[in-house]
């Protein structure tokens, strides 16, 4: 009798010692995993941004254009001032652009010689997991002097 309690006892021991195994391991696993997916979750992120910085570049409604030629990296002052108001003001202006910017926010801010801001697009989430900002530099013309100042585009997405 005392070699049948040995033996269950040895196999108890390698049970339990087994069971810890494999929950470790189960947990590294998890802990990857959720790593892995954090990590695919910021570039989904920062993918965002550089989609929303081209839909914001290619825009009509703020480019500034010469004879029909559109030039890169510039916004025009007044669009942006009327875009602003509009966005504001009409119903279902802010509808439209939601389905194109989403949970996110977009203005520019004049560097120098001034310091106006302008804000076209503003949709951000009160509880948020994720906030990612990024500033690029562009030319804001003014049509009345001629003129141009240097700016930032200023793009915040949240994500949850």
């Amino acid at each position: 009798m005392r070699r049948s309690q040995i033996k269950m006892g040895e196999t108890m021991g390698i049970l339990i010692i087994f069971f810890f195994l494999v929950i470790f391991g189960f947990s590294f696993y998890t802990n990857i995993q959720k790593w892995t997916f954090e990590q695919q979750k910021r570039v989904n992120l920062e993918l965002n941004i550089i989609k929303l910085y081209q839909r914001a570049k290619f825009m009509s409604e703020f480019q500034c254009s010469f004879k029909d030629i559109s030039v890169d990296n510039c916004y025009d002052m007044y669009k942006l001032q009327a875009f602003e108001q509009l966005i504001d003001k009409e119903d279902g202006v802010k509808d439209y652009y939601i389905n194109m910017f989403g949970t996110s926010q977009i203005n520019i801010v004049e560097i120098y010689p001034g310091n106006a801001k302008y804000y076209i697009y503003n949709n951000s989430i009160g509880s948020y997991t994720y906030k990612e900002v990024v500033g690029i530099p562009i030319s804001i013309y003014n049509a009345t002097s001629k003129r141009y100042a240097l700016g930032l585009l200023n793009i915040t997405v949240y994500s949850r």
